[in-house]
């Protein structure tokens, strides 16, 4: 006996998606240009955007390298053949909250790892102190051959 049973397979984006991503996906219903690594530009009203930055755009004008223009209705365009993005600029006031906050953690991960460097530099001082002094028995070396 088997059950006629369709699995359906959910697709599941990231839990945190990064900044460059959450920016593009709300500039969704507004016009972007697009340029690919070829050279072609893409300017045209952004529809959807994919977790690989895969877009779909309608009313699109396409600049060629040449200088030619042609406008197309719908283009789907991969995301690892772009080169970059003209986004509108009221989207930079809706994020430079995030990208504050992303500088500051930038800052203090530079703090972190000069603390932790200097902590590490004061515990080797240390252990060499010691050991010049003999209060502290040095693990045992290997001899160094000389010749």
């Amino acid at each position: 006996m088997s059950d006629n049973k369709k699995t359906v397979a959910i697709r599941r984006g990231p839990q945190k998606a990064s900044v460059p991503l959450r920016i593009l996906s709300d500039a969704v219903r507004s016009t972007i240009a697009v340029e690919m690594i070829t050279g072609e530009v893409y300017r045209g009203f952004l529809l959807e955007v994919q977790d690989n930055m895969n877009c779909r755009m309608n009313n699109i004008t396409v600049t060629y390298r040449d200088g030619r223009t042609r406008h197309l209705d719908h283009v789907f365009i991969r995301g690892s053949k772009v080169r970059f993005m003209v986004l509108p600029d009221h989207l930079m006031e809706k994020f430079k909250v995030h990208l504050k906050i992303i500088e500051d953690l930038g800052r203090a991960g530079k703090r972190e790892k000069r603390v932790t460097a200097k902590t590490m530099a004061q515990k080797r001082k240390a252990a060499a102190m010691a050991r010049d002094s003999g209060l502290k028995d040095p693990a045992p070396r290997k001899k160094r051959r000389t010749g």
